[in-house]
């Protein structure tokens, strides 16, 4: 004879197996990347050309820590923000102090995939004189210029005062570009006409991080069950959180077969039928279960 059981039906424990895409994004979280000016910038000395348009650049090399003159040191301590910069050239003394010489120091930075309200502020200074670019996807843009870095020098000490720009990078590679003009000096020395270039660059945008979460429902089509009836689970499985996932397998700890409800090789709650477990979808699964003999002792 048969027992009616009050069987546990909705008490049971769920495991789920998800498999996130290598490139799912999610929710915001700014992010600030900060570049001083080091030795890992590179910089070229400028073989021919006199004008803008006309420069000849030579072998590109990594920057060196430059030798700091005396009156260089008040940038640091009135402009904080600098530090910890350091002031680079292409050679610890300047190569050639008595004539004009340029040089062009690149550094390259990248913005994530899927960054998004990217800005950036650059404080720069150099002595004698500088021009600044950047070079993103869309093509090269000037950012600004101290000093006669072209024609006549005046022979200011533009250095002295640091500037502030707004620079608007890019996803993807970024450089920034300075050439830099130590003017001519009669008679001048590596100690006496000494050139270099201190900066700090500062990019902030917001990055997406993943952050799945989903939740299950399990309802059974019947409150209680005799020995050997049939029932029928169906589960339902929202995903709460903001990234799409790319598999899905719903796993009963009775050791039941759990299959997706599926039209045309679609989740039935695929609602885009994309394939895609997306943010806000409710896929559905079902499982067949017999209630078991039970043995009374």
């Amino acid at each position: 004879m048969k027992r009616k059981v009050l069987f546990p039906i909705l008490a049971v424990v769920l495991a789920l197996s998800l498999a996130l895409p290598m490139a799912a994004v999610v929710s915001a979280a700014s992010t600030t990347d900060t570049y001083y000016s080091s030795t890992s910038d590179n910089v070229a000395i400028a073989t021919g050309g006199t004008t803008e348009g006309t420069m000849v650049w030579g072998t590109s090399n990594p920057a060196v820590a430059t030798f700091v003159h005396n009156a260089w040191n008040s940038v640091k301590l009135s402009y904080p923000l600098l530090d910890p910069a350091t002031w680079i050239s292409s050679a610890y003394h300047v190569e050639d102090a008595v004539n004009d010489s340029w040089r062009k120091f690149t550094r390259d930075f990248t913005v994530p995939p899927g960054a998004t309200n990217i800005s950036g502020t650059l404080l720069i200074t150099a002595d004698n004189a500088y021009k600044a670019y950047l070079t993103t996807t869309s093509g090269t843009t000037d950012i600004g210029s101290d000093g006669q870095v072209w024609g006549a020098g005046d022979y200011n000490n533009y250095w002295s005062v640091p500037e502030p720009y707004t620079i608007y990078p890019e996803v993807g590679s970024n450089t920034l570009e300075v050439v830099m003009r130590n003017w001519a000096q009669g008679g001048g020395t590596w100690g006496s006409n000494p050139t270099g270039l201190i900066y700090k660059l500062t990019v902030t945008y917001e990055e997406f991080v993943a952050e799945p979460s989903l939740t299950i429902d399990k309802e059974a089509d019947v409150d209680e069950a005799n020995e050997d009836d049939a029932i029928t689970y169906t589960y339902l499985v929202e995903n709460t959180g903001n990234v799409p996932l790319d598999s899905l397998d719903v796993t009963d700890s009775l050791g039941i077969t759990v299959s997706p409800k599926e039209t045309g090789g679609f989740n039935d709650g695929d609602t885009n039928t994309d394939g895609v477990f997306d943010p806000g979808e409710i896929w559905e699964f079902e499982a067949e279960y017999t209630v078991p003999w039970f043995t009374v002792g």
